[in-house]
């Protein structure tokens, strides 16, 4: 299942949902095979904190949150300190971009 958000910055939506697993299949495939769900977690958190990293504008930085916002919302009961680290993560490139 796909959810699509439009949020009228550009022709094409943001799609995200669990249709959008190329990420946490990554993170799998780089951990050994009997990875616990923390491991897993540390290095899907590790992976989208890489991503919110790349973009050289703030737009896009949102855009990235919201591609993976599926994964990270999990952590907040889960994880909840790396639920934090990729929230602050994103303010911090919010207070980058912005100057």
């Amino acid at each position: 299942m796909t959810f699509t958000i439009d949020t009228g910055t550009a022709d094409r939506p943001i799609s995200f949902g669990f249709g959008n697993s190329a990420l946490l299949d990554g993170a799998i495939d780089a951990l050994p095979e009997n990875a616990t769900q923390a491991q897993i977690d540390s290095k899907v958190v590790e992976m989208i904190m890489g991503d919110l990293r790349k973009p050289k504008t703030l737009k896009t930085v949102r855009q990235r949150l919201l591609v993976h916002w599926h994964l990270i919302a999990p952590l907040a009961e889960r994880e909840p300190d790396q639920f934090d680290a990729i929230l602050l993560e994103y303010l911090d490139r919010q207070q980058t971009l912005a100057e």
